[in-house]
């Protein structure tokens, strides 16, 4: 007997449009595998909201209800989260993620912005309305770095990571390598959906500062927020000039994100300029990596995963999935 899950999509950009198509792409490979069939009934935006059905072609757009009356009305089981991650919206997707699990449905979400400064505060309303939040998308998309955060390592001491987090940058430090000039290499990043047509996130550090925190929240506590990273920043200028200083020491410029739960700062976020043997360096185009330092377990690292639209609407329909098939806890647990 299939399960049949109730979803609602808020947020209906490139990462929403793209779930939205692989709801319907991927559905009868979800039924035949894992018995889980995804019925998107709800799409809404800013001020208008749609209700699918069985296609996402032709969409009847009428003025948006309260999202806790759309998930009783329609039965709800899972609202999927993809609006921009902007400090102009941190309120919003908050009160989004509180009104769904407040009227009885899980979250799934990709938006960062409000998981960095309600951490604690979501994570306690999950858990009194009996609900599960999962970040997946919001970690890293197609990287699978919050499974092995919630769960993959909760026997392991792990006190510290190094990651690549942000695609954006990998792609254009990786284009100014070949001779691109900053603008067009963010304007190729663009084109290809890797970033977002406003890229400041990307290029000040903000989004891996926001992937770092998260990724530290799910394995230690006391938990962080966004203003506990300290971030490098640089501006067009010197990144040229540490992508050519790189050049000349024959070594890879990276943008680098690091934890370390035993020591202050905790969190940091910058460039270095590594040898071409290191792992971080060999990652290409908008892949990102995850290297984790688990005491007695050695080292154990997780890469690729390139920054996408597919990547983050794939690793949203994997939370529903996996949401379906038993994966229980509360909160962000």
């Amino acid at each position: 007997m299939s399960k049949i899950v109730r979803v609602g999509l808020v947020g209906y950009g490139r990462v929403g449009r793209t779930f939205a198509q692989l709801v319907r792409s991927q559905r009868e490979a979800l039924l035949a595998s894992i018995e889980v069939d995804p019925r998107l009934v709800l799409i809404r935006r800013s001020a208008t909201q749609a209700e699918p059905g069985g296609m996402v072609g032709d969409l009847a757009w009428t003025e948006a209800e309260p999202l806790s009356d759309a998930v009783t009305r329609l039965g709800i089981d899972v609202v999927v989260q993809a609006v921009p991650s902007s400090a102009a919206l941190v309120q919003a997707a908050r009160d989004q993620t509180l009104d769904a699990m407040r009227s009885g449905a899980n979250v799934v979400t990709a938006t960062k912005s409000h998981l960095v400064e309600y951490w604690p505060d979501l994570g306690d309303a999950a858990i009194a309305a009996g609900r599960s939040l999962r970040i997946s998308a919001a970690t890293g998309a197609a990287l699978p770095a919050a499974d092995l955060c919630r769960r993959g390592f909760r026997a392991f001491p792990c006190r510290s990571f190094r990651a690549s987090l942000n695609g954006t940058s990998n792609y254009v430090v990786g284009q100014l390598r070949r001779g691109l000039s900053l603008d067009d290499a963010i304007a190729e990043a663009v084109a290809r959906g890797i970033c977002e047509p406003n890229p400041v996130d990307d290029i000040s550090g903000r989004d891996a500062a926001m992937k770092l925190v998260l990724l530290a929240n799910l394995l230690w506590q006391p938990h962080h927020r966004l203003s506990d990273v300290v971030v490098d920043r640089i501006d067009g200028d010197e990144l040229r000039e540490l992508v050519a200083e790189a050049e000349r020491q024959d070594l890879v410029l990276c943008s680098v994100a690091k934890a370390d739960g035993d020591t202050s700062p905790a969190l940091r976020v910058g460039h270095a300029m590594l040898p071409p043997s290191d792992p971080l360096a060999r990652l290409r185009g908008a892949e990102k990596a995850v290297e984790f330092d688990l005491g007695l377990g050695g080292t154990a690292m997780v890469s690729g995963g390139a920054s996408s639209p597919e990547g983050a609407g794939l690793a949203l329909l994997k939370d529903v999935a996996n949401l379906a098939t038993g994966d229980g806890g509360l909160g962000f647990a």
